[in-house]
């Protein structure tokens, strides 16, 4: 009761604690799909160099990784094909970011390795 009654104020620091809580959300928010990307992509990069070039080997371990990673992406946007060099896997998908239903903002994510 006595932080309430100081001449300093219970109020302000109350709404900087709020507005820094805030801000720490939304930018978890933003950095996990980010952050499944660059994980993604290291693991693409990976598993395209231990698949011995066989197709089906490489895409049940992307596969894995996906539900891994709990990446929202379908069978139908990731392609694969062996190339002179070695594997080409690419992959494409989106994720929305909602802030507390007040701000949506679409991500789109790219994935492109040969290895």
């Amino acid at each position: 009761m006595k932080a309430l009654k100081n001449e300093k104020g219970f109020i302000k620091p109350l709404l900087i604690i709020l507005v820094l809580a805030f801000f720490a959300y939304a930018g978890f928010q933003f950095a996990m799909p980010y952050y499944r990307h660059a994980a993604m992509k290291s693991e693409a990069k990976e598993v395209a160099r231990i698949s011995l070039g066989r197709e089906d080997k490489l895409r049940s371990m992307i596969m894995a990784a996906i539900d891994e990673y709990k990446i929202p992406i379908n069978q139908d946007s990731i392609w694969i094909s062996k190339t002179a060099s070695g594997m080409h896997v690419r992959m494409q998908w989106s994720e929305e970011v909602d802030i507390l239903g007040f701000y949506q903002k679409r991500l789109y994510f790219d994935i492109d390795v040969i290895e």
